[in-house]
């Protein structure tokens, strides 16, 4: 499970909970440097040593960028991430993973307006 939760300094940090069958476990999931705001959105796991979460990050300035965390059975980590020609993006609309060493493959949004999408 993900998502994120606001701390004590009014930010909010990505968040994780592993099923161990029992019971949920936090998991500690990194915020992107340079951010103010961290969400995860949708998660997929190909094994129990392999899962990406997606999501969304807001940069001190305010600017929306893509953010996807890899799980490796031990740690998260930020992971590299496209955005548009703008520097911004979303990867809200979830992720699929389905075979270790496969690529996952996530969808999201631009930062673009509808108008500067389609004049």
């Amino acid at each position: 499970m993900v998502g994120s939760y606001e701390t004590t300094a009014v930010y909010r940090v990505p968040f994780a909970a592993r099923w161990n069958g029992t019971e949920w476990t936090e998991q500690s999931v990194p915020s992107p440097s340079g951010t103010k705001y961290s969400s995860l959105d949708g998660v997929s796991c190909a094994s129990s040593t392999a899962c990406t979460a997606v999501g969304v990050s807001f940069s001190n300035a305010s600017k929306s960028v893509t953010l996807a965390e890899h799980w490796n059975g031990t740690t998260w980590s930020v992971q590299t991430t496209p955005n548009d020609e703008k520097g911004e993006g979303w990867l809200t609309g979830g992720v699929s993973c389905v075979a270790v060493p496969s690529p996952c493959l996530a969808v999201g949004n631009t930062g673009k307006t509808f108008a500067e999408i389609y004049g």
